[in-house]
């Protein structure tokens, strides 16, 4: 029997072999657009599966399978490793930063701020948890957290939040019931003092949202349903509910809460998943949407931020929630060169980890920096192609009524 070769040219075959070699170009690529994680668990997987079936051909013809035995170990060690990249990226543990100057870091233990701060300024904490999503706002002493990220952050999101002296809530946001947005949230509702909890009435059977409902119930908090239109006051900052604007979405993302935040002369737009659909119903309602700070929805996927979105808001500034090497390929590289080209700052939780902006009504700061804009004509095109296919994915798919469902980033 053949020792151990590259599975795809082990035989004659033209058709395995040119197969095999779309297979690699493609597993070898994704480490651009998904990370080295998912390209090492493409690359391995064939070897594991061959070098498996040939140990036992060879054990059955009672053969030597040492370069067998080795090359399913070593794939094995690849896979495992890969797969090790793409867990973190979802499940990272703390509320983690590559900067300095973020109070109540678990991770770094920095104890020093953005310079000059005064208490009446209002301060946004976009932190890092991973391929998921929470957002600290203090105006005052006043606070409210939009989602909580995933299974792991429940308790290093209370931890942050305390060691920035804040022990209750103003408003919880619970944009929608993904894994990723309200992972946390059981821990947050049992740890912290919470006047308004917000979150769109959808049904979901998670074991994660029946337990926030049970924490919810068994402290008294009721559930308020986001009303388009409906403004609340966080101390001298204001917030309006734009969406959701309908009671049945195909897509669970696109029930998530936007709202927009004023601070005297300075704005954010808080997107959570929201998609195209959402997007085209708050332009059809014809509301201000412009902002100066955007945080990109769904994690900078494609599809989210439409072009005609983009223009409405017309951020100055961007903010994009991932984690490295994630399997979606979040953000991917042609929404983040969209809003390059339309010369917004970007700035990346996956790059930069907990990200803190700070207004003092007229200005705002970041404690990190924006992404830069590269030139690079591989990237370009790369994003170009993405792009065009993309819009042929969304023609055929509302041609035939899918309304986008399969394209998943």
């Amino acid at each position: 029997m053949k020792k151990i070769s590259i599975p795809g040219f082990r035989n004659n075959s033209k058709g395995k072999k040119i197969a095999a070699t779309i297979y690699y170009i493609w597993a070898l690529l994704s480490c651009f657009s998904r990370g080295w994680g998912f390209s090492m668990v493409l690359l391995s997987a064939p070897f594991i599966i061959l070098s498996f079936i040939d140990i036992i051909k060879l054990k059955k013809h009672h053969l030597p399978n040492k370069t067998a035995i080795i090359s399913f170990f070593t794939a094995m060690a690849v896979f495992a490793f890969g797969t090790f990249l793409v867990y973190e990226s979802f499940f990272q543990k703390g509320v983690t930063s590559n900067l300095p100057g973020i109070i109540g870091d678990t991770k770094a233990g920095e104890v020093d701020s953005i310079p000059d701060i005064t208490t009446d300024q209002l301060k946004v904490h976009f932190l890092n948890v991973g391929q998921a999503e929470s957002i600290l706002i203090q105006q005052g002493q006043h606070a409210m957290l939009i989602d909580a990220g995933n299974l792991r952050s429940g308790r290093s999101i209370v931890e942050y939040m305390n060691k920035n002296g804040i022990y209750k809530l103003d408003y919880v946001i619970a944009t929608h019931p993904h894994l990723d947005h309200i992972g946390g949230m059981p821990k947050v509702i049992q740890d912290m003092d919470i006047d308004k909890f917000i979150a769109p009435k959808v049904p979901h059977n998670s074991g994660t949202y029946k337990k926030v409902l049970t924490n919810l119930n068994r402290k008294g908090i009721n559930v308020n349903k986001p009303i388009v239109g409906t403004s609340y006051a966080l101390g001298d900052a204001t917030f309006e509910v734009l969406a959701p604007n309908n009671d049945h979405y195909e897509s669970l993302n696109d029930y998530s809460v936007v709202i927009k935040l004023n601070y005297k002369n300075t704005s954010f737009l808080f997107t959570g998943d929201a998609q195209w659909t959402s997007e085209q119903e708050m332009l059809k309602n014809g509301v201000n949407l412009n902002a100066d700070v955007l945080k990109v929805g769904h994690h900078g996927s494609r599809t989210s931020t439409t072009t005609s979105f983009l223009k409405a808001v017309s951020p100055k500034y961007a903010v994009i929630s991932a984690g490295r090497n994630n399997l979606f390929g979040h953000p991917t590289l042609y929404t983040v060169k969209k809003l390059l080209d339309y010369g917004v700052h970007v700035y990346r939780t996956d790059k930069s980890g907990t990200i803190v902006s700070v207004s003092d009504g007229e200005k705002i700061i970041f404690n990190a920096k924006a992404e830069p804009y590269r030139q690079n004509r591989v990237v370009k095109n790369i994003a170009v192609f993405s792009a065009k296919i993309n819009r042929k994915f969304g023609q055929i798919s509302r041609l035939y009524g899918w309304n986008n469902r399969w394209v998943i980033n």
